[in-house]
């Protein structure tokens, strides 16, 4: 791949817009909005994120935190009116709405520029990662994640690419009619490194999920148990390690816990929670 091309490509897609590009300028109207204006102005632009906001990356500023005052703001549109561009700061988001129902979004920071791809559901395909570099022949491709859905499986499949564009990791997700993940697998560099497995009752109660993790010479089975009660909205839980029982946490109700470390088969200690404050706690010798 043409990295340079890419990079223009992006800069002439999602240019960064001043008052020294006329040509920008002219190409583009940009009505002078009243305090009121730009407060709908930002409504729009929320309401169009909506669909998308759980996929941004969690390493990049909250949204509360870009809209937040008194950062300096701009709002740019195309020739319909409609906001394509808007800028907070160092932070610059655009949004591409593609003619096969599609779109992409671009997010620019001062080292980041990311460029996300989504399906016509609103559901995230393809994020590419490239540093923000002073020209586009010291941008680089440093990270890439795909994912795909399999309807008629139930699975999505998620892959991590390094800057060679070879395949690091997949995920694979399966999943019941309901929407409840029934298994999850995690292989790295062709090696199985995590393999979980989830059941339900038949309220669509998680009551049991085991996992295996591997870190190519050891390998763990660590396997969780739920019992749901009337005592409690949060179920009784039973923690195995390797088949050896280790945790036991007893809701008496919502407030109150009872939990049990299983060192040995003779020593155990057994703490009181209250409000989530340990209360009490003993040491006992069977």
């Amino acid at each position: 791949m043409n990295f340079t091309l890419v990079a223009l490509s992006l800069y002439l897609l999602f240019p960064q817009i001043d008052a020294d590009q006329t040509r920008f300028e002219q190409a583009l109207i940009k009505p002078q909005l009243t305090e009121a204006e730009k407060f709908v102005e930002k409504q729009k632009l929320l309401s169009l994120i909506s669909g998308v906001t759980d996929f941004f990356d969690t390493n990049e500023d909250d949204l509360a935190d870009i809209l937040d005052e008194p950062v300096s703001e701009r709002m740019y549109f195309d020739n319909l009116s409609r906001l394509t561009l808007f800028q907070q700061g160092d932070e610059q988001l655009a949004l591409t709405p593609l003619p096969d129902g599609t779109f992409e979004s671009v997010t620019v920071n001062t080292d980041v520029v990311v460029r996300r791809a989504f399906d016509s559901s609103k559901r995230l395909i393809e994020e590419v990662f490239w540093n923000n570099a002073a020209n586009a022949n010291e941008m680089h491709l440093f990270k890439k994640n795909k994912w795909q859905y399999r309807e008629e499986t139930k699975t999505l499949e998620t892959s991590l690419y390094n800057s060679e564009g070879k395949e690091v990791s997949k995920t694979i997700y399966l999943y019941n009619d309901q929407g409840n993940l029934l298994s999850l697998q995690k292989t790295e560099e062709n090696m199985l490194t995590y393999k979980g497995t989830f059941s339900y009752d038949s309220q669509n109660r998680l009551i049991a999920q085991e996992e295996t993790v591997s870190d190519g010479k050891r390998t763990q089975v660590l396997r969780y148990e739920y019992t749901h009660t009337l005592r409690s909205s949060t179920p009784d839980m039973s923690f195995y390690e390797d088949g050896e029982l280790r945790i036991t946490e007893e809701h008496e109700s919502d407030s109150r816990v009872i939990q049990t470390i299983y060192f040995d088969s003779s020593h155990k200690i057994v703490a009181v929670y209250q409000d989530k404050i340990k209360v009490e706690e003993k040491l006992i010798e069977d």
